[in-house]
């Protein structure tokens, strides 16, 4: 016997049906042109891999706000920034800057700008490929009055926005996120309170393009043409703004070095050994035992001066140190075997300063952004009455002759730079705690 079926595949069954690629950059943002340039540099810093829905709507659109507002008060959009993605893309779920819109902030519109510079700071190199005749048919050129006025006003802006940080604060001091009864009543509350958020990426950026102007500065007058940027200047150019103090996100790595210290000194070769073969909650666990007590009590105050922060932390899928403190144990875990392989090729680990250290401070487990700043205050004061002496060793050890003008004007500019990095940083992390508040 046999049997004849009968399939029926009719053209208007299929006609919706969404390919891999389509579902794949279903989010990505729109081009003006299929010519722009795009890049992970810099943003693939703050914000690495890819982002969740949430965080594509709510933080690329602070940043580029953000963005345009930078270009505003430059004088190259007009008086209101625009809800449209320019200066800031998402593809594949991974944030890119538009190198096209960026360079609207070059020469042919800001008279004191340079392309060299600007991609330098922004890229690690001069993109060559990317040539003035590209750039010109995207944004045009401004005439020479034009570009004046807007060098007046980056000029301008260098000088502003100190009262913006300050405001910042205390507005984190004050902000509290009431939690509500009802998903709904929950999503308003957050919807109004976006504001607050996109004000402090406003501010941060404010003072992450001020650092990056100051910086790009500071290597125009190292060497006089970018294309003869060679190792030993760009070695200059850290060790001038290596000796920046009073960046408190930079205590991170040495915090865990000591806390890696005190473990190793409070307890047996043996039991560290058991501490690095744990899993990170038996590490945790462990950590929080009676036997480390010095150990503990460090990692508490850790916790209290950097649990806000993480790796992508402004990712609002991702968990920061003090909600979820065994993602420290991994690199701890690290730190302690190292020290524990030196132990054994006869290696001395010092300790007696990291434990005094830790001691003196945990007296006062709640550290204040004030007292921090007190603190950074008082260093900075004291460094300003020997600021002759250091200059003089700092161009000691550069590579590089400097002229007795340079090395003037160097001086003049050295401090703007390092505060510039430190009101960025200081910038960062408060709106690293406002977002650790909305979660």
């Amino acid at each position: 016997m046999f049997f004849s079926l009968l399939s029926q595949a009719r053209p208007v069954t299929t006609l919706c049906t969404e390919t891999d690629d389509e579902l794949l950059h279903e989010l990505d943002t729109a081009l003006a042109t299929d010519k722009e340039w795009l890049t992970t540099c810099n943003i693939g810093e703050m914000m690495p891999g890819a982002l969740t829905p949430l965080s594509q709507s709510v933080f690329a659109q602070a940043i580029e706000e953000a963005l345009q507002n930078i270009h505003v008060s430059w004088g190259l959009l007009p008086s209101s920034a625009t809800p449209t993605m320019k200066n800031l893309g998402v593809y594949s779920g991974c944030c890119f800057i538009n190198l096209h819109t960026m360079s609207n902030t070059y020469e042919n519109n800001v008279l004191i700008s340079s392309k060299k510079v600007n991609e330098l700071g922004l890229c690690g190199k001069v993109l060559d490929d990317l040539t003035w005749e590209m750039i010109k048919e995207h944004n045009g050129q401004a005439s020479l009055w034009r570009r004046m006025n807007n060098g007046l006003k980056v000029i301008q802006y260098l000088w502003s926005g100190r009262h913006r940080l300050d405001e910042l604060e205390s507005l984190l001091l004050t902000f509290d996120l009431e939690r509500k009864s009802s998903a709904t009543e929950m999503y308003t509350t957050i919807s109004e309170s976006l504001s607050f958020y996109y004000y402090a990426w406003d501010t941060h950026m404010l003072f992450s393009a001020k650092s990056g102007m100051w910086s790009s500065t500071l290597v125009s007058v190292l060497c006089r043409n970018v294309d003869d940027l060679t190792t030993d200047m760009s070695s200059d150019m850290s060790l001038l703004l290596s000796a920046c103090s009073g960046v408190v996100s930079a205590d991170v790595p040495s915090a865990l070095e000591r806390l890696a210290d005190i473990i190793v000194c409070e307890n047996g070769v043996e039991s560290c050994r058991a501490f690095v073969n744990c899993n990170p909650e038996e590490a945790l666990n462990w950590l929080h035992s009676t036997d480390c007590s010095a150990a503990n009590l460090c990692f508490q105050q850790f916790l209290d001066k950097h649990g806000h922060r993480c790796l992508r932390e402004a990712e609002f899928a991702v968990k920061p140190w003090g909600a979820d403190p065994s993602k420290l144990m991994p690199p701890l875990q690290t730190l302690v075997q190292h020290r524990i392989d030196a132990q054994s090729h006869d290696i001395h680990v010092s300790c007696g300063s990291s434990v005094q250290s830790c001691g003196n401070g945990l007296l006062d487990s709640r550290l204040s952004v004030g007292a921090v700043e007190e603190g950074i205050h008082w260093t900075e004061t004291q460094k300003l009455e020997n600021q002759d002496d250091e200059f003089d060793q700092i161009f000691a050890k550069l590579k590089i002759k400097l002229s007795w003008m340079k090395r003037k004007f160097i001086k003049w500019m050295l401090p703007k730079c390092r505060e510039a990095v430190r009101q960025r940083e200081k910038g960062k992390i408060s709106v690293v705690c406002l977002v650790s508040h909305l979660l």
